[in-house]
């Protein structure tokens, strides 16, 4: 590929990248250098998305022709040699459910290596490998969009989705959280934006959880004395240093109440003021939110939402109560 399409490439993904994100333009041009260089079968490069520590990118694999998405994770410094273990963490999670209908599918993990100018024994310059990490690779099933894209969407055009889809929509969420959970694998970051929006032949779409970096093996009795996810989904417990199994559900349920409401709740809609009312035991105030409390995804997010972890029930029985009462008219 000609360097104009690399660097193309390197100005695109630099300036839609976030401030925040830890992948910045001097290494967003050795991250598209290297995978030109050492894995030349990746082409028509796309840029997806980025949270603190990783960029994502669409790319077509023309070794096993698919479009795939790649996740980049640095590994030049301590911090990053941190995210590395989170990220590795996530692939070997993904290898034990391969093929999971609501997991997002794991294809392949890869290191890009470091690399400088030498000369061979004939004095021509060559470009040879240091032996030093610079970024790690995951190359993941493609779902080009997730939850928080579609809400924003839904709440742009002013349509909520109907019944029938919010419904199928959640049972897919928690049947993913599910998987996790009769393994003892707790999630620890549940929210709209780590469910995928996928292509489906039987309903058109299907809802994949991924982002499995915090996910921790643990019994449903031991809680993790650690804050790890997105601070507005926290459980109560997890707001005290103590995330357990049944601290998902109660992130489940955030999600699931939002899903529910598109029209009411803005993407903003969980304050203080809200989460204390939930903390407590509350109903969210009609002057506050208008929330329909008569669905059937209110009552399963209802038990999700329980203040205390043990008063929430299961994703597996979440998931019973939701298709039986989805199957009824």
């Amino acid at each position: 590929m000609s360097k104009k399409v690399q660097n193309d490439l390197i100005e695109i993904i630099s300036s839609k990248v976030s401030q925040d994100c830890q992948i910045q333009r001097p290494a967003i041009k050795e991250l598209v250098n290297l995978m030109f260089s050492q894995k030349k079968y990746f082409k028509n490069y796309e840029y997806l998305s980025n949270g603190d520590c990783a960029i994502i990118l669409k790319a077509y694999n023309s070794q096993k022709s698919r479009k795939v998405a790649l996740k980049f994770l640095g590994s030049s410094n301590q911090k990053d040699k941190n995210g590395i273990e989170s990220l590795k963490k996530e692939y070997e999670m993904l290898q034990m459910f391969s093929q999971s209908e609501f997991l997002v599918n794991f294809y392949d993990c890869f290191y890009l290596m470091e690399e400088k100018e030498d000369e061979d024994t004939d004095g021509n310059d060559i470009i040879v490998q240091t032996g030093v990490k610079s970024f790690f690779v995951m190359e993941m099933e493609l779902c080009e969009n997730n939850l928080k894209q579609l809400f924003d969407f839904l709440r742009k055009q002013q349509v909520p989705p109907p019944k029938e889809m919010k419904e199928i929509i959640a049972i897919q969420m928690i049947d993913g959280l599910n998987n996790l959970h009769v393994k003892n694998i707790m999630h620890r970051d549940i929210k709209p934006s780590n469910f995928l929006v996928c292509t489906s032949k039987e309903y058109g779409f299907s809802i994949k959880l991924c982002d499995l970096g915090f996910a921790s093996a643990v019994s449903k009795s031991k809680s993790f004395l650690s804050k790890k996810g997105t601070a507005a989904y926290f459980a109560p417990e997890v707001e005290e240093g103590k995330s357990r199994i049944q601290s998902d559900l109660f992130s489940l349920g955030l999600a699931l109440l939002e899903l529910d409401n598109l029209k009411t709740l803005n993407e903003n809609w969980i304050d203080t003021k809200t989460k204390n009312y939930l903390f407590n035991g509350e109903e969210i105030p009609k002057e506050k939110y208008q929330i329909d409390k008569n669905s059937n995804i209110y009552k399963i997010a209802k038990i999700c939402l329980q203040p205390w972890y043990l008063d929430r029930i299961t994703a597996g029985e979440l998931l019973s109560s939701l298709i039986q009462m989805h199957g009824q008219p």
